[in-house]
């Protein structure tokens, strides 16, 4: 047998589940904060089920749109969240919701509908949710990438750590929910491999 050093890995969690990632952009940061355009990828396949942009109750304020684009104009004929959110349901029936700074994008998902007056149940038919923020930012801890207990890794620094080709412009729903998925496809290779070599 080879001497491996083998890490616990919390990704293995996600090895043979079915999942999906996804990922929001927001019409702000604060409490009132709805999404204005959501992602959802197929785990497993890496095919969209979902990308549509979202008409909010409330205006986008101004450092979101300059953080990721989205203009009143181009929410103006968007489906409602109400709407949306079935659609959200649909996809995410019995699998796990995977996301980069997940406790962000599931307060979205709830705030979006309490802006309509809906009481949701938080799961939106998730059979659960997966912080690969949390769990990459643990691992890369463990590699000496970050020093420290509470330092939370940006999505673009840990593929870089994992030699992912990231795009210039990040800002937009489709392409973090891509390259996130990315990442954790990277991972659960890596240790599947890392796994064939143990046993070896």
């Amino acid at each position: 047998m080879k001497n491996i050093i083998r890490l616990p890995q919390a990704f293995e969690y996600l090895q043979n589940r079915e999942y999906v990632v996804f990922n929001t952009k927001t019409t702000g940061l604060g409490l009132t904060a709805e999404i204005c355009e959501i992602c959802v990828i197929d785990g497993k396949t890496g095919d969209t089920l979902l990308n549509t942009l979202v008409k909010p109750v409330n205006p986008i304020q101004e450092g979101a749109r300059r953080s990721h684009g989205i203009t009143e104009q181009m929410v103006e004929d968007a489906q409602s969240w109400g709407v949306v959110s079935k659609a959200v349901r649909r996809v995410a029936a019995g699998k796990l919701g995977v996301a980069y700074n997940a406790q962000f994008n599931i307060d979205m998902l709830v705030q979006s509908s309490n802006a309509r007056g809906e009481i949701v149940d938080p799961l939106f038919n998730f059979k659960g949710y997966f912080c690969a923020m949390q769990e990459y930012s643990k691992r890369a801890k463990s590699y000496h990438h970050v020093r420290t207990d509470t330092k939370r890794l940006k999505l673009r620094q840990a593929c870089e750590y994992e030699e992912i080709d990231t795009p210039e412009i990040l800002h937009r729903a489709y392409a973090v929910a891509n390259l996130t998925h990315h990442l954790v496809q990277k991972i659960l290779m890596k240790n599947e491999q890392e796994a064939q070599q143990y046993d070896a």
